[in-house]
């Protein structure tokens, strides 16, 4: 990876981010910057060479802001993800389906057109990844 003194912060803010909460605290992004750079976490060498993720994971999970509960009900500290990400994320794990003639949760009141509205394909996103349908 690049020696950009960038490239640190950057890991260390997606790994908070992804792995722990939305709203990860400067304290902790530093913490886990220093591991990805050392290659070092509580006192366990990983590589001791820079640019080590299995350090910076290491930090991102064991660090006190991962592991405290009372962070849990600090409504500034953020959340995992966001309650309505994390039902989509669980029906596309389960491939869900929906079946034809049930109730929705919104008691069938779907706009019909939205269905035909263009999505964005995350794959094609940098060539104008809108598709329809």
């Amino acid at each position: 990876m690049a020696p950009h003194p960038n490239t640190a912060p950057f890991v260390a803010t997606h790994l908070a981010r992804q792995l722990v909460t939305s709203n990860p605290s400067p304290r902790y992004v530093r913490a886990i910057a220093r591991a990805f750079l050392s290659g070092e976490h509580g006192g366990r060498v990983y590589s001791g060479r820079p640019t080590n993720l299995g350090a910076a994971v290491a930090a991102t999970l064991l660090d006190r802001e991962a592991a405290d509960p009372a962070l849990d009900h600090d409504p500034r500290h953020g959340a995992l993800r966001e309650p309505l990400l994390k039902l989509v994320q669980l029906m596309r794990v389960l491939r869900f389906r929906p079946v034809a003639g049930a109730p929705t949760a919104l008691g069938g009141r779907v706009n019909p057109r939205a269905a035909g509205l263009p999505r964005v394909d995350p794959s094609r996103l940098g060539r104008g990844g809108l598709t329809s349908g």
